[in-house]
């Protein structure tokens, strides 16, 4: 029996960096319902990465999350610029 879409067969100790780019109709299941899997999981480092991928040069807002006592706190944020080509 093979794997479904939502299983994986790494260990979450071994994923130190997740990085999520969302857009408006992913945000829900990227950017909340990811989240407490991420930290159950024990990931030190979640990004996400949200931008308009419709803009001819798109701009995007990286909100940088590090796991602590269990739950993910900002540590920061960066605007990147063009990130599609």
């Amino acid at each position: 029996m093979g794997l479904g879409a939502r299983e994986t067969t790494h260990d979450g100790t071994v994923i130190h960096t997740v990085v999520e780019a969302v857009s408006d109709r992913s945000e829900e299941n990227d950017a909340v319902a990811k989240f407490a899997v991420y930290a159950a999981l024990g990931i030190e480092r979640y990004w996400i990465v949200r931008g308009d991928a419709d803009a001819d040069e798109v701009d995007g807002m990286v909100t940088m999350h590090e796991l602590r006592d269990g739950t993910y706190e900002v540590t920061g944020h960066r605007l990147v610029s063009k990130l599609a080509g």
